[in-house]
């Protein structure tokens, strides 16, 4: 707020433990990425933030005043157009979880993402399934959308130290 004028209101439910670290990540990486747009595209006079937990699954909501856009131009394609988006889309995705996303213009933007409580136990379920992924060219196509995608630096290096792809 006194950084951008923008009023920010923040609620939450249910959220008197910390969760594991990769989901405080991915849920703080979307609200960051959302309170961006706020500023940039939005132009938005206020946000409402709210968080809440349930028994399996822990839900973020970010919704603002501004602007807005149309969802049909957005989504020509088959796909959400712009990266922040997709990046939270996909984020969300990854993780299990699911993404929406609800605007029209001049009547703002409401961005929702559930992720499964995975609790506070950093030690992975040893008996869960492991997530099916494409094959083929299907899954090159994938790992290169994912890669791209990735909000931090990521790399793929030779033992000797040689970069062979960067994102």
């Amino acid at each position: 707020t006194r950084r951008t004028g923008i009023q920010a209101q923040f609620e939450s439910t249910n959220c008197e433990d910390r969760l594991d670290q990769s989901s405080e990540t991915l849920l703080f990486r979307v609200c960051q990425e959302a309170l961006t747009n706020c500023v940039k595209h939005a132009h938005a006079s206020s946000v409402k933030i709210k968080l809440s937990r349930e028994a399996d699954r822990t839900a973020l909501t970010i919704a603002d005043d501004g602007a807005g856009f149309d969802m049909a131009r957005m989504q020509e394609n088959g796909g959400i157009k712009g990266l922040g988006l997709l990046n939270m889309r996909e984020m969300a995705e990854l993780s299990g979880g699911q993404f929406s996303i609800e605007s029209s213009p001049g009547k703002g933007t409401r961005i929702e993402v559930s992720i499964p409580d995975h609790g506070l136990s950093e030690q992975p379920d040893q008996q869960a399934p492991l997530p099916s992924f494409p094959e083929g060219n299907a899954a090159e196509e994938y790992f290169q959308r994912f890669f791209n995608l990735i909000p931090d630096l990521a790399c793929i290096a030779t033992a000797e130290g040689r970069f062979l792809r960067i994102n």
